[in-house]
């Protein structure tokens, strides 16, 4: 029989960061993941971003990566997608083509948005609002 021995009494309720404030974020975690939606797109890149502040909750985006059928069927659509993963890349020092992998430990910075969290209702969240241009 294994034990099981955690000190409960470190465990915090984690908040979020300020809206309309810029913080630094790190990737922590990059991945392509399928898409569930019924758009063109095939995958997504789902990053999870973290804070310098202990406190405060990692931060989950998707962007759906375009490809050729996307392009062909709403072009418009297609462009915003790729300004978007462009975005991203300018913030986070990123140039393509990259391993998805490699995007890992990159730091950037951005504009915080705070909303209430979908999922858990009363319960604030942090998004992006704007991703600033590495310098």
């Amino acid at each position: 029989m294994s034990l099981l021995d955690v000190n409960l009494n470190d465990s915090m309720e984690f908040g979020t960061l300020p809206d309309n404030q810029e913080a630094k974020l790190e990737i922590i975690r990059a991945e392509l993941t399928e898409s569930k939606s019924q758009s063109p797109a095939t995958h997504n890149l789902a990053l999870v971003l973290a804070s310098e502040q202990i406190g405060v909750d990692d931060i989950r985006i998707w962007l759906p990566v375009p490809n050729d059928e996307w392009k062909d069927v709403d072009e418009k659509a297609y462009v915003k997608a790729v300004n978007r993963i462009k975005d991203v890349c300018a913030c986070f020092s990123i140039s393509m083509p990259c391993e998805v992998e490699d995007m890992t430990g990159n730091s950037g910075w951005c504009l915080m948005g705070e909303g209430e969290d979908d999922l858990n209702p009363g319960k604030m969240r942090n998004f992006v609002r704007r991703y600033i241009q590495a310098k």
